[in-house]
């Protein structure tokens, strides 16, 4: 008896602290994807109202690709996405299910992506990332219920989904420069299931088949209805998530979180619970989830689901919602908020890719194969269409495009920005924005694309906010397909400038015409590639006065591919270069060979100070082979007093991307016109 007081003591404190809101602790499985918008926005605001911070939302692959490799429907995903955003909530994706062109012919969507079409799980994943990861969505769970399949394989999955997948977000979290949590998806809480490998021993097999560095959180759905959260049993996933934390501990990851990504009650059906007894449950369950012992490796839990799928009175699954479906509220919501209240919020998530940290090296990707380009053009995409947050909004003016503008970019971080911007064959486009500024002097506002700072740019006055301008046409650096992202926002250096009405975006069609020599713009010149004498290291370095863009020749690097890397640099010996006011830099490269895909160049520039110190690192962008491209690399994330000293700048080849040299013994870049703007 004494031992039991003191369980109980234990999973239900009685001195429970009240803790801030909303919570990081909860989340909802926001099943949202036929409503309309004002079906979603009133269902963002009642998760808001319950305090819970976190939304996990289906990426369906079956849904996004169904009619076939080359297409793609971001529609409901994007309005999902979108909404939980612009309500402040965090969104963890789910991708999963895989279309019948990629898993043999199957029907079943459970069948993961068959040998051949691995490459097209890894592409889908990628442009996923890279649509979203922009907005802030930066968790992504790696299948829902795996093992709840025919393929009920550990090794499998491992194989076909988690490395390839992992490896292909953790490249485009690289690309992006943005940090990225990758959660490995929960298996079903199936035990004693013929066929079916149950939670524990599916754990084990995810270890015994080299699956450990690919994930950086580890999801369990740990279901246990109708029983309460603390009654013992086999069944009871939810007592037993320490034995799948044990195992993870067992394997040299106890250090990784556990997070609940499905758990719930069902309030019609054989062996459910009534409505009052899902509020009590959950509020059980929390507790137990969060008890003191368990919190430092509980992530969030995530309650399933929003809302009930029908009105049925024998079929539990469709009976799990905190609203029925009728969209009145359970007892259960009207609970939620003292939950979140007396839930300790949960531990920072881990990251991986860009600025995170692995286990050990990811392993060099296989890679994607080279989509067909989509047709070049002119596109215009209206600003009220894409996002707008920080105090920007949507506004009316009867002169604008649409009769809509987002306007109000005042405060500093308020942005205006457009996804799913057509690149073409990728390469430079031009941008030409449509704004009003109603002030009496030009204003100026920051342009970033793909997640980098590009420029300032200047709004000059129109005479008032009905009447509108063109800016005149910016260069921008886009990647092929329609996975770019252009933003506008006002940085601290910025000022209160310009309604924005419409983006034009010019890009190249899919056989590209080289790019006419450009006119360096004004700035600093680090280096013109004028003296092949000043460069040093393992490449070879031959002049060229043809292939040039300034100057009386650039520099053609030959890079033999070895393990390791292989070095090319120029020490500036007198004086040293401050590029301490400077915004970002713009280097011209001409690849005479095509990378695959829209991965990045294996080329990396990095610049080193007067005693050796790295002040910056980072890969050239996909570039378009035997035509000049033109680099822009912004400066904003090092401090100014970083950059006062500039004394060697080195552009090498790392050899970990040899899928992306694709077998190329050596590889060759002409480069010139290094530069700051």
């Amino acid at each position: 008896m004494a031992m039991l007081v003191m369980m109980i003591a234990t999973i239900f404190p009685s001195d429970a602290n009240a803790y801030s809101v909303p919570n990081t602790r909860g989340g909802v499985n926001a099943q949202w994807y036929y409503g309309t918008q004002a079906e979603l926005d009133t269902a963002a605001n009642n998760v808001v109202a319950t305090g819970m911070k976190w939304v996990r939302i289906d990426l369906k692959w079956d849904l996004v690709q169904a009619g076939g490799a080359t297409s793609y429907d971001w529609s409901n995903p994007d309005k999902m996405v979108n909404t939980a955003l612009a309500h402040g909530l965090k969104v963890l994706l789910v991708a999963s299910y895989t279309p019948s062109w990629a898993n043999g012919g199957n029907s079943d969507s459970r069948y993961y992506p068959n040998t051949a079409n691995i490459n097209a799980w890894k592409n889908f994943l990628d442009l996923s990332v890279r649509r979203y990861l922009p907005l802030g969505v930066s968790t992504y769970e790696l299948w829902n219920e795996p093992n709840y399949s025919v393929q009920s394989s550990p090794s499998l999955f491992v194989s076909n989904i988690l490395i390839p997948g992992s490896t292909a977000i953790r490249a485009a979290s690289v690309a992006l420069q943005l940090p990225v949590t990758i959660i490995n998806g929960a298996p079903a809480n199936l035990i004693g299931v013929a066929g079916i490998v149950d939670p524990y021993d599916w754990v084990t097999g995810i270890y015994a088949n080299g699956g450990k560095n690919y994930f950086d959180a580890l999801a369990i759905h740990p279901y246990c209805w109708p029983a309460a959260p603390t009654t013992p049993s086999v069944w009871n996933a939810l007592l037993r998530a320490n034995e799948i934390h044990t195992i993870m501990a067992n394997n040299g990851d106890g250090s990784k979180q556990v997070w609940a990504t499905e758990f719930g009650y069902p309030t019609q059906g054989p062996n459910t619970v009534t409505e009052q007894q899902q509020s009590d449950y959950t509020i059980s369950a929390f507790q137990v989830w969060t008890q003191s012992a368990w919190s430092a490796w509980t992530g969030p839990m995530f309650l399933y689901t929003y809302k009930d799928g029908g009105v049925s009175t024998t079929d539990p699954e469709l009976n799990f919602g905190l609203l029925r479906n009728n969209n009145t509220f359970k007892p259960v919501m009207n609970q939620i908020l003292t939950i979140m209240t007396n839930s300790p919020p949960a531990p920072t998530p881990p990251t991986s890719g860009w600025g995170g940290s692995t286990s050990t090296p990811t392993p060099t990707p296989t890679p994607t194969p080279t989509p067909t380009p989509p047709p070049g053009g002119t596109t215009s995409y209206e600003a009220e269409n894409g996002t707008y947050a920080v105090g920007g909004q949507q506004q009316s003016a009867s002169n604008a495009s649409n009769l809509k503008v987002v306007g109000n970019l005042n405060s500093v971080g308020a942005y205006s920005q457009i996804s799913g911007v057509n690149g073409g064959a990728g390469g430079n486009a031009t941008l030409v924005v449509r704004y009003s500024n109603g002030n009496t002097t030009s204003r100026s506002l920051s342009l970033y694309v793909n997640g980098v700072k590009i420029q300032q740019t200047s709004y000059a006055a129109t005479g008032s906010w009905n009447t509108f301008g063109n800016t005149g046409s910016i260069t921008i650096p886009l990647n092929s397909g329609s996975s770019n992202t252009i933003k506008i926002q006002r940085d601290s250096a910025d000022n209160a400038a310009a309604d924005i009405d419409k983006y034009t975006v010019t890009t190249s069609g899919s056989t590209p015409t080289p790019t006419p020599t450009p006119t360096p713009p004004p700035g600093l010149l680090i280096n013109a590639f004028d003296n092949v004498a000043q460069w040093a290291g393992q490449t070879t370095q031959t002049a060229n006065t043809t292939i040039k863009t300034q100057g009386t020749q650039s520099i053609k690097n030959r890079y033999t591919v070895v393990s390791g890397w292989v070095n090319s640099y120029y020490t500036i010996n007198s004086p040293y270069v401050n590029i301490g006011t400077a915004a970002s830099l713009k280097i011209d490269v001409y690849p005479l060979s095509q990378t695959p895909g829209v991965l990045s160049e294996p080329i990396v520039l990095k610049l080193q100070d007067q005693v050796g110190g790295v002040i910056y690192e980072t890969k050239l962008p996909h570039l378009i082979a035997n035509q000049w491209n033109t680099v822009t690399i912004s400066l904003s994330g090092i401090p100014a007093g970083n950059r006062q000293q500039i004394k060697e700048v080195n552009l090498y080849l790392y050899s970990g991307f040899t899928s992306e040299i694709n077998g190329r013994a050596f590889l060759e870049y002409y480069f010139d016109n290094l530069r700051t703007t």
